[in-house]
């Protein structure tokens, strides 16, 4: 990958929900990077829209903020890799089944290795024991453990009912093809 790619790349992926905005200073000093090398990253993300940095209150005018914060461009960009997942159309009638059938919520994960990642979600009209959100990384293993604290019928009960939703699925995602393919 390029050196200059890569730094960029860096650079946005220190934006995060804990920390939203960002200031030139506090990147130089987090990224090692110059902070003249680091302005013109700065600036061209800004004229792309991937970056922004709000107008506030100084002196009884609007000025440019000296934060920088994650910009519009990337909700752009986000929505069109969300909506490029093919399964996320085809599992969400299903997710919506389980939902109703047991009114707990339904997450869609996508395995990366060890890691997962919520590409879609289905809330439980109960109160929520864990939170999770769409973007959220995850280790994939805890997804599997969350299921571990449902109550024990009501698990079997889900278990029992996904095996049978997943065959169905799978039939009709075959017949689908078929169709498709002849």
């Amino acid at each position: 990958m390029s050196k200059t790619l890569e730094k960029g790349i860096n650079i946005l992926t220190l934006f995060t929900e804990e920390k939203p905005s960002w200031r030139l200073d506090e990147l130089a000093i987090e990224t090692d990077i110059p902070k003249p090398t680091l302005h013109r990253f700065l600036k061209t993300f800004t004229d792309l829209g991937v970056l922004k940095r709000p107008y506030v209150q100084s002196g009884g005018q609007l000025v440019l903020s000296d934060h920088y914060l994650l910009g519009n461009k990337l909700i752009e960009l986000g929505a069109i890799a969300a909506n490029s997942i093919e399964i996320r159309s085809l599992a969400i009638p299903y997710m919506k089944m389980l939902q109703q059938k047991f009114d707990l919520a339904v997450q869609l994960s996508i395995l990366d290795e060890t890691d997962g990642l919520y590409i879609e979600k289905i809330e439980s009209l109960k109160p929520v024991l864990l939170y999770t959100r769409v973007g959220e990384e995850h280790l994939f293993m805890q997804a599997l453990v969350q299921e571990y604290f449902y109550p024990f019928n009501q698990r079997k009960k889900l278990v029992r009912y996904f095996k049978k939703l997943v065959k169905n699925m799978l039939v009709e995602h075959l017949l689908l093809m078929k169709r498709y393919l002849n």
